[in-house]
Parts: C-alpha cells; structure tokens; sequence
C-alpha cells in the first residue's frame, strides 16, 4: 500500500485526551513514528479504533505545542495508529520542518557542515 506521506522516527512526548460517554482523561505517552498525516504512539489504556481524541504535543524544532485532533486508525496496545483530522497550518509547519530534520539527505548535509567547521 502506498502512504501519502513518509514517516519518521520520532521520540515525542504527548499527551491524549479523551471525551468519553461519562468523564474526560487524559494519557500520557509518547509519539514514536510521524508522518504529516498522523503519527504511531505508545499510550497505556485502551482506546477504541473509530474513536477522536486530542492531542498535544512538543516537538523539539519549536517552542510551540502542537495541538490536532485524530482519529485512532489500528491499535496493538500500547500502541495506536492515529490520523491526523483538520490540523492547522502553523502546526503541519512545525512536523513538516521535524520531518525534514530527519531525512537522510539532510542529516548527512548537517554532519558534513559540522565537520568542516570542526574539522
């Protein structure tokens, strides 16, 4: 299957909440694959494929807290796939620059730019 965007390893807290029938909570976690579309996270608990929750997150490439809405697309607890759902400009700007930090092409362009400097 093609995906529309590539993922990334990643290494990012989070924090999801959920608005059940009866109470909100909140789970800590963290966001271990990203992508522009969605990320893979490791949460405690069990959250149902189909259900909305909201996220909030702090990627190391910003000051900035990326909140997004996603909708749970696969589940192994404890770890979910999750969709990204309307997320804002100023935000997909944020994981977008994250996920280009992490390409290999860049990497090597900022080991080669350090090296000369040090070297």
């Amino acid at each position: 299957m093609m995906r529309h965007y590539p993922r990334f390893p990643a290494d990012v807290p989070l924090v999801a909440v959920i608005v059940g029938d009866r109470d909100v909570f909140s789970l800590s976690g963290r966001c271990t694959v990203v992508s522009e579309g969605g990320l893979a996270a490791v949460l405690p608990g069990r959250i149902p494929v189909g259900d909305v929750v909201s996220l909030e997150m702090h990627f190391p490439n910003s000051e900035a807290t990326v909140h997004v809405r996603a909708a749970v697309r696969n589940r192994q607890p404890p770890k979910y796939g999750l969709e990204f759902l309307a997320l804002r400009e100023e935000h997909r700007k944020v994981i977008t620059r994250y996920c280009d930090l992490h390409t290999r092409p860049t990497r090597a362009l900022l080991l080669d730019a350090l090296r000369r400097c040090l070297g």
